[in-house]
């Protein structure tokens, strides 16, 4: 994965391996700030139901990666 929008639409794809696969590859900083993010995507208003339901997905397995 080469940049940011590779390394968020691997993030948000609903798909285990890709998600798992991100994480091996960013530093800790960046997995607090993408969990952060994911937080703010699931708890504020103006996001599309499926971001909803992608950043969900993803947070429950980044917050089981650490």
């Amino acid at each position: 994965m080469n940049n940011r929008e590779d390394i968020w639409s691997a993030i948000l794809s609903r798909n285990e391996q890709e998600i798992i696969e991100v994480s091996e590859l960013i530093s800790e900083k960046e997995k607090i700030y993408v969990i952060s993010h994911l937080q703010r995507m699931v708890s504020e208003d103006g996001w599309h139901p499926s971001q909803i339901e992608s950043a969900s997905y993803a947070l429950q397995i980044f917050e089981n990666i650490i």
